[in-house]
């Protein structure tokens, strides 16, 4: 249910956040990761299997942590994001913006009017089935706390970049660096020259327009983004888990062998 967004509170703050991807459908490992000491959890629907109906009991294990629960969306369609932040999720990822009228449109989806067009259903999950603050009360805290987040991810958003980071209503630009690479040509090689190139101008501009700047990387790869500026790290927890039990199996390993000499 719609309650004050700790990630854009500390995001207004200054200070750099942790956010969980996670494919998972499970509400309990969700609230398990939750209760880590991280920021928020990002549900993947775009590449994930989640779907609009388990988004409310995934976004309850968030909030029962105590953490922000947002969602990349699986494309930018009015009614998508509607029925997403009716389940209960204070923020969108949108994946391929192309254009400045690309973020645009999504901000109209995200805000209720005056501020944008999102339909409005007193009696869904996110104003609390109608057992909160009235509509003029409810919509306002929504079009403050909700947060809108745009994934550039295409040479075309880079080339039009420029004027989507001014976009009014976007709160913080996430850098997709592996798709980026695919539609430069350069097939996964995010070292690519070129494609370092893409991504220094998106992150120098976001930088200059005082936005947040997310990117998919680790606890290690990410401490020097940190040092240049970014305010999100976005963590698969796919690659972690598994990176991590890799560790512990060859600690486990080396131990044995050594027992067995």
């Amino acid at each position: 249910m719609l309650r004050k967004n700790t990630l854009k509170e500390k995001l207004k703050q200054g200070k750099v956040c942790i956010s969980i991807m996670s494919p998972f459908t499970d509400a309990g490992m969700v609230e398990s990761i939750g209760l880590c000491k991280i920021d928020a959890v990002c549900f993947d629907s775009e590449h994930g299997s989640i779907e609009i109906n388990q988004l409310e009991n995934l976004s309850r294990a968030c909030e029962l942590a105590g953490v922000t629960p947002i969602c990349r969306i699986p494309a930018a369609r009015p009614e998508i994001v509607l029925r997403t932040l009716d389940a209960g999720v204070m923020g969108i990822v949108c994946p391929h913006v192309r254009t400045r009228e690309d973020a645009e449109a999504l901000v109209t989806y995200i805000k209720y009017p005056p501020l944008g067009i999102r339909g409005m259903a007193m009696t869904a999950r996110a104003p609390g089935y109608t057992a909160g603050s009235g509509p003029k009360d409810y919509t306002t805290m929504a079009n403050e706390e909700t947060l809108a987040f745009i994934q550039i991810e295409d040479k075309e958003g880079v080339d039009n970049f420029e004027s989507i980071v001014k976009t009014p209503g976007i709160d913080g630009i996430f850098i997709g660096r592996n798709d980026l690479s695919m539609s430069m040509g350069a097939l996964g090689n995010v070292n690519e020259p070129s494609v370092q190139e893409a991504i220094e101008k998106v992150a120098r501009l976001t930088f200059e327009a005082k936005l947040p700047l997310m990117l998919a990387t680790d606890e290690v790869e990410g401490l020097p983004w940190i040092r240049k500026g970014a305010k999100i790290l976005s963590i698969h927890i796919v690659p972690f888990l598994r990176r991590k039990l890799n560790e512990a199996a060859l600690i486990v390993s080396e131990e044995s062998a050594k027992l067995q000499k």
